[in-house]
């Protein structure tokens, strides 16, 4: 499957570099059926700027560590399910504080009836 994007991303060499590490690629479009699937299963509907996100950047290492601008770098996961398990985690944390959080990539709604 081919991205639907049409203009080159601006971004430095040094985050190009560290993406093309991690196995990002010009034009990469990786299946993201099992996710969505997974997913809205679970009552987390994708949206298709999530969805693009995925097929280009989902599945994605980012292991660089080092010093930062006001914090160590920190290798993280372009991983939709474990953004789901930290959405869960940090929904039952805003119920008991009454602060409402939004999922990475998600559109304001009302929180699932589980959370509420």
């Amino acid at each position: 499957m081919v991205s639907a994007r049409k203009e080159p991303h601006l971004w430095s060499v040094e985050v190009e570099a560290t993406l093309r590490g991690a196995g990002w690629y010009p034009g990469r479009s990786i299946d993201t059926t099992a996710w969505r699937e997974r997913l809205e299963a679970d009552g987390f509907p994708i949206h298709s700027a999530a969805e693009e996100f995925l097929r280009e950047f989902g599945g994605l290492t980012v292991g660089t560590g080092g010093a930062g601008i006001t914090s160590s770098r920190a290798a993280f996961e372009l991983n939709p399910l474990i953004a789901r398990a930290k959405a869960t985690a940090s929904a039952n944390g805003a119920k008991r504080s009454d602060v409402t959080s939004l999922r990475w990539g998600a559109r304001p709604r009302p929180l699932p009836p589980r959370f509420g």
